[in-house]
């Protein structure tokens, strides 16, 4: 779906980043993994961005290929990893990381990079 920033709604867009990506990473990245697996888990949730850009997202790949972008992704699933592990609740990460990207793309130029990148 490509994302233009005047035709960005909020609510609609935060529902579907709750459930994509946010829900079915952190069930993914963070609850299935047994916790002495954590950093691989972690490890494999920054490493799925790019290879979910190169698989099924090529407009993507400016962006999700972008080391600062990885960066902050692995800042991002560092927190919701921390955040799980010490609530035991997969619903703290699942709000985090919709906040996180629903900012982003709001608010912070992530549908226009997204834009800018064709997708």
């Amino acid at each position: 779906m490509r994302l233009e920033t005047a035709t960005l709604s909020p609510l609609p867009l935060v529902l579907r980043v709750f459930f994509a990506p946010s829900l079915t990473e952190e069930i993914a990245f963070r609850v299935l993994p047994p916790p002495r697996f954590a950093g691989f888990a972690l490890a494999a949730y920054v490493l799925a961005h790019p290879l979910n850009a190169w698989l099924f997202f090529p407009a993507a790949r400016a962006v999700f290929y972008y080391p600062v972008f990885l960066l902050l992704t692995a800042l991002l699933g560092g927190l919701c990893t921390l955040l799980y592990r010490r609530t035991g609740s997969l619903w703290s990460p699942v709000v985090l990381h919709t906040l996180v990207v629903s900012g982003w793309l709001l608010w912070l130029g992530g549908a226009a990079a997204l834009s800018r990148a064709g997708a």
